[in-house]
């Protein structure tokens, strides 16, 4: 909690540069884990963000963008686990954390005829608000149903069969590069990549992403 507090009194503080300019933006997220554990078998899966930022001058078109998101991170799992043809077993598929997430990004603004490119990056602070993983279930060597479980974050290991034990607490650092339209019209590329790890148990995972976000101005901060 200190760093959420440390994120608000700097937005506090940095208003008194000028006009602060509010807005809403969501997208596309392409997530997955990083890990160093050669038995580690993720790849990439297809999430969303939703959130509302705020646009905080400085000096020389430097800004802060404080930001407030809800992002779906996660990946698909791939165990490699047998599936005899004359018995029932399960497998872990995919993990989503949804998080509640607050990044603080340093920008730097540049005016042009159709409105201002934005690039930057910062760090960001994240809480699990929930977690799921899909279970699927095989009989004879065929998939025959799947459902998503809640992943308790109290209990040791929290996906079955595969000794995790995710925690809900991440941070990391972001990058970011876009346009904000004449027309108050914004889009966004953005890099995430975590810097804790978030599993506790016999892997190390790390939460990344790339991403497309468009979104709309509520203002400006320089009309």
């Amino acid at each position: 909690m200190k760093f959420f507090t440390l994120i608000l009194a700097t937005s506090i503080a940095s208003s008194a540069f000028g006009q602060t300019s509010l807005g809403v933006r969501g997208g596309f997220l392409r997530t997955e884990f990083v890990s160093t554990s050669p038995s580690s078998r993720t790849s990439s899966s297809d999430n969303w963000t939703a959130g509302l930022y705020a646009n905080v001058p400085l000096k020389n078109n430097f800004y802060i963008q404080v930001g407030a998101n809800y992002a779906i991170k996660g990946a698909t799992v791939g165990l490699g686990n047998p599936h005899p043809d004359y018995i029932i077993t399960t497998d872990v598929s995919r993990v989503k954390l949804n998080y509640l997430e607050l990044p603080v990004n340093f920008v730097y603004k540049i005016n042009t005829g159709i409105g201002k490119i934005v690039f930057g990056g910062g760090p960001y602070g994240a809480y699990c608000v929930r977690g799921s993983y899909k279970v699927d279930i095989y009989e004879n060597g065929n998939k025959v149903q799947s459902n998503f479980q809640r992943i308790n974050f109290n209990a040791t290991p929290n996906v079955m069969g595969t000794g995790s034990e995710l925690h809900r607490w991440d941070a990391g650092v972001d990058a970011t590069a876009g346009v904000e339209f004449n027309c108050f019209l914004t889009l966004g590329f953005h890099y995430s990549r975590g810097l804790v790890d978030v599993d506790k148990g016999v892997g190390e995972l790390k939460n990344q992403f790339y991403g497309v976000k468009l979104g709309i101005l509520f203002d400006r901060e320089d009309w």
